[in-house]
Formats: structure tokens, sequence, C-alpha cells
């Protein structure tokens, strides 16, 4: 079957046609009885379609929807303000986290005697002997 006609046949169904394409899709039926049965099944499957309407949304539900859709209601403007916060807050506990990570390095330098980079981090130094040594771990 041609695709031109087919989609003719398509929105006969859903919708009038003119005169012209009324009458090339009337030739291409009374020619193609493959395309007479595609015809049955469509109307078959459009008056099934319209027959089985379940009223199971509130009134004007579509209407609702569709305004939705044409005013680009998608999920990412749901997100925007969820991401927005989030950033907001990572910044203030960032913020933090840099101050008091800092107060900890100069409180260990202070503390120590010597400055190194064990010591701003507050890692105890060990020698070899008390690696190896079992009760080192138990008692540091």
């Amino acid at each position: 079957m041609d695709k031109k006609v087919t989609d003719l046949l398509y929105r006969s169904c859903q919708s009038a046609l003119s005169d012209e394409e009324q009458k090339w899709l009337d030739e291409a039926l009374a020619r193609s009885g493959a395309l007479r049965k595609e015809k049955e099944l469509i109307d078959s499957f459009f008056k099934t379609a319209r027959s089985s309407h379940e009223p199971s949304f509130a009134p004007f539900f579509d209407d609702r929807v569709m305004k939705k859709i044409k005013a680009g209601g998608d999920d990412s403007s749901l997100l925007e303000p969820f991401l927005d916060a989030l950033e907001y807050v990572f910044r203030r506990v960032a913020a933090a986290g840099v101050v008091f990570a800092l107060a900890v390095i100069v409180l260990n330098l202070g503390s120590s005697e010597t400055i190194s980079l064990a010591n701003a981090f507050g890692i105890p130094e060990a020698k070899l002997a008390d690696v190896f040594d079992p009760f080192y771990l138990l008692n540091p």
C-alpha cells in the first residue's frame, strides 16, 4: 500500500477530508482489497476506542494536561527549585567544613613540636619497631 493512501485512510477516520482527497481515497479503496480490509480494521479500532471511554479522571483532566504540555510544564521545571536549594545548602556546608578543617589543622600544628603534614592531620608518628609490635595497635 502507498503511504500517502494509508495516511489519508487514517485521517479520514479522525477528521473530514477535502473533496479531492476523499475522491482519491474512494478510488484507491475500489482498486485494492487489502486497503478495504485495512479500512475495516481501522474503523473497528476507532469504534472500540470511542466506546471504551472510562470516566476515571476528574472533569477536564485532558484539558489540564494539554495546558501543561503546551506551557512547557516538563519535569525539569519541578527539578530546578530542588537543585537550587541543594546547591544553597551544599555551599553553606562546604564552607563550614573548610573552616572546621582549617581550625583542626591549626590546632594540631599548635599543639605539636614540629610542623609536618602528619602533625597537621593529627597522625601520630610511628617508628618501624612500633609498627611491627602487636601491642602498638592496642595501646597507641
